[in-house]
């Protein structure tokens, strides 16, 4: 019964996320955008990471682009998520943006030629949510990807969110990762 109240609540939030979303203007976007690739940049995490796992953004999410980029041109390794099966993905390493073609759900993936990528390599992890808050909960798209491919691993992530989107009453599972470290364009939070 709890799992099924939890459920219901998550499904209630993604469609009030969604609405927010809508009213957020295209300015704000990309300031908040700005900041939060800045705040990335500059973290211990990733300035000491040999190779970084980062999800694709799609239209409205955080733009990921400028750091995978950045990522590139520091000469990190840099792995991107690929759908291999409903609920589960793996790190696919690509050389550059133009590596990558629409997958799964439209959503943009690493093409055919990319070379996999075990866990035990990535050294620090961008993740996507459509919300989260400072205690490193966040509100995914309900189809469990990243809490399944972040169970089993011991490598630092960080989940970036605009500020606007944030909810400090997340609904959670057992089964849901909480996130070490929490960045909205207002800063950055560190989870105990």
């Amino acid at each position: 019964m709890q799992t099924l109240n939890i459920s219901a609540l998550k499904k209630n939030l993604r469609t009030e996320i969604m609405e927010r979303r809508k009213k957020l203007t295209e300015d704000y976007c990309q300031a908040a955008d700005e900041k939060i690739a800045h705040h990335i940049i500059a973290l211990e995490e990733y300035q000491s990471s040999k190779t970084l796992f980062c999800f694709v953004s799609t239209e409205d999410e955080v733009n990921t682009y400028p750091i995978i980029r950045h990522a590139l041109s520091v000469g990190k390794r840099v792995c991107v998520p690929k759908c291999i099966s409903k609920g589960f993905m793996q790190a696919f390493e690509i050389s550059g943006t133009d590596c990558l073609e629409k997958g799964s759900y439209g959503i943009m993936e690493p093409n055919e030629n990319c070379p996999m990528i075990i866990s035990a390599d990535i050294d620090f992890c961008i993740v996507p949510c459509m919300s989260c808050n400072t205690k490193g909960q966040r509100l995914g798209y309900g189809g469990g990807y990243y809490d399944r491919f972040l169970s089993n691993t011991v490598f630092p992530s960080a989940v970036v969110c605009r500020e606007k989107l944030t909810c400090e009453d997340i609904p959670t599972l057992d089964q849901d990762v909480r996130i070490s470290i929490v960045i909205t364009e207002a800063g950055i939070w560190r989870i105990k």
